[in-house]
């Protein structure tokens, strides 16, 4: 799947297709499985009031991006202030909040939020495309809060389903989008955004990525002590330069995105052969760097 081909109307049909998918999945657990372990700290109730938050302060931020405002809401950090490190407290804490607050019908919840943010993106005229719209992680196309929303909607089910089925895999949309999101440095699924700065690391470290399964990707991108720099994304695949390279990854996609968002241990991707790092002790440092958003 290759998302960068498709148009915008296109690509608002498939986040519908999974939008119904995922509910449809949601809706045969029961009321003691809703209150059952996702990764981490949340609970699956937790990641459906998470995904409620989400679509509606998208939708909120196309609205108000099509009317021509772009400042931080009250209560909201400056466009391109923050860092997933920075906001991982405050979104499980909002959560939380809404969880407690849809705790009679958190699906019906989803449902209408998910909708309204379909109706947005879905209306959204071709002058309105590219106006700017705001996010903590800075200021992005209105169209492009649909490559956010199938990140979110795609790794988060993968947050649910993964305790129980740990042979599950993030979608091949969810792939696709976050490849895209990673290319274009949108917001809260760039590097950028999910790097943890890290001292030890004395002189610029350029990195080749090039990936298989679902999606086939490549990129180049320095890291440094305190950022994520990505090159443009190339034109081909055959076009990506090889001088000035440090390290290589190569393997599996969907891996590949796993790890970045702190789902998979690097190290266990290396060792398990799904990606190989080169030099090894690279997997390492990945751990480090990337620990979850």
């Amino acid at each position: 799947m290759d998302l960068r081909a498709a148009g915008h109307q296109e690509r608002c049909r498939l986040l519908d297709a999974e939008t119904a998918r995922v509910a449809a999945w949601l809706r045969c657990l029961s009321p003691t499985e809703l209150d059952g372990p996702a990764v981490g700290d949340w609970t699956i109730r937790d990641v459906i009031a998470h995904l409620v938050v989400v679509a509606d302060f998208y939708a909120g931020n196309i609205e108000r991006g099509v009317a021509g405002d772009i400042e931080a809401p009250e209560g909201r950090p400056r466009a391109g202030s923050m860092r997933g490190a920075g906001a991982a407290a405050g979104v499980l804490a909002g959560a939380t909040a809404v969880a407690a607050s849809t705790a009679d019908d958190p699906l019906g919840a989803f449902d209408r939020s998910a909708a309204r943010l379909s109706t947005r993106l879905a209306g959204l005229t071709d002058e309105q495309l590219d106006l700017p719209g705001y996010h903590p992680g800075g200021l992005l196309p209105v169209n492009r809060f649909m490559l956010l929303r199938a990140k979110e909607l795609c790794v988060h089910e993968w947050d649910v389903r993964a305790p129980s089925d740990p042979t599950s895999r993030i979608s091949d949309l969810g792939v696709a989008a976050v490849l895209q999101i990673i290319d274009e440095n949108i917001a809260s699924g760039s590097l950028r955004w999910a790097y943890r700065p890290d001292p030890t690391v004395t002189s610029p470290l350029r990195v080749s990525v090039e990936l298989d399964q679902p999606v086939a990707w490549r990129a180049m991108f320095t890291i440094t002590d305190d950022s994520v720099d990505m090159d443009p994304p190339f034109p081909a695949l055959d076009d990506q330069p090889t001088a000035g390279v440090d390290a290589t990854i190569t393997g599996d996609a969907e891996a590949f995105v796993r790890v970045v968002y702190g789902r998979l241990d690097a190290g266990e991707a290396h060792s398990g052969g799904t990606l190989v790092f080169d030099p090894p002790e690279l997997a390492t440092r990945f751990g480090r760097w990337f620990t979850g958003i």
